[in-house]
């Protein structure tokens, strides 16, 4: 056999079955922990976009009814063949009313996202406990560097027939 085969050999000896297993375990719960935070990070981020969406839709919804409404009493108005103090008095109200609404609005879709930062926090908290999970796998390299080190020395104190047949192995 030779010595490239021994190596091998031991590294694949490192970690018995149990050992591998629990690797691949912790690893795979590791895995599965980021991706559930994150999917949870990612819906709470999404009700936060909706209810901004929802607050500029009312804005401008309340806008566009305010302008009919504004529209409305002028036209209502030269119909009558009104026009001064009373007619500026409904429109005054229209954009009172509107003012009120969007106010309405901005406050409920604040209250709404503030209610969904905690969660956002929670949740960010959870992702980046579940991304700092440590899984311990053992240090190949380390064993390996040891039993390198290890040969070195017995090939020192070899004579130059046993360091003849240590050469040979590495070739076979």
């Amino acid at each position: 056999m030779s010595m490239y085969m021994l190596a091998a050999g031991q590294v694949a000896g490192m970690l018995d079955t149990s050992q591998a297993d629990a690797i691949y375990d912790a690893t795979y719960n590791k895995s599965m922990s980021v991706f559930n935070a994150g999917q949870q990070l990612n819906a709470i981020e999404g009700q936060v976009a909706n209810i901004k969406q929802e607050q500029i839709l009312g804005v401008a919804n309340v806008a566009l009814n305010q302008d009919a409404a504004e529209a409305q009493a002028k036209v209502n108005a030269a119909a009558a063949g009104v026009s001064g103090g009373s007619v500026e008095q409904v429109i005054y109200e229209t954009n009172k009313d509107a003012a009120f609404a969007v106010g309405n609005i901005n406050a409920q879709a604040d209250a709404n996202v503030d209610s969904l930062q905690n969660d956002i926090q929670t949740a960010s908290m959870g992702l980046s406990g579940a991304n700092n999970v440590q899984i311990n796998v053992p240090s190949f390299g380390e064993t390996l560097a040891t039993n390198a080190l290890n040969m070195g020395g017995e090939y020192l104190s070899m004579d130059q027939k046993g360091k003849d047949d240590f050469n040979s192995m590495w070739s076979g």
